[in-house]
C-alpha cells in the first residue's frame, strides 16, 4: 500500500518472519492517527494484509481470549 500512495522509501530491513524465513523489506516513515494523536510510524512493506505493529501498544493493554469468535480488547493502561 505504501507504494501505492507514494510514500518515499526511507530505508531498508532484514529479519525473520514467524515461519523462519529471513526477509528484506522497504521501510517507508509515515504518520497515523492513533487514539487521537498523530504519531510518527516506520512503514515495513510486505505482501498480505496490513498489520498492527507492537510498538504502537506501548502502554496499552491488549487482551487475546483464545476462543472462536472472541473480542480482542486494547486499552490504554
Amino acid at each position: 500500500m505504501a507504494e501505492r500512495i507514494t510514500v518515499p522509501i526511507a530505508s531498508s530491513d532484514q529479519f525473520t518472519l514467524a515461519d523462519g524465513m529471513p526477509v528484506s523489506v522497504n521501510v517507508h516513515r509515515g504518520r497515523v492517527i492513533w487514539d487521537g494523536k498523530e504519531k510518527e510510524v516506520a512503514i515495513h512493506c510486505l505482501e498480505g494484509d496490513p498489520l498492527l505493529g507492537m510498538s504502537l501498544m506501548l502502554n496499552y493493554l491488549l487482551i487475546v481470549p483464545v476462543q472462536e469468535n472472541a473480542l480482542v480488547t486494547l486499552a490504554p493502561i
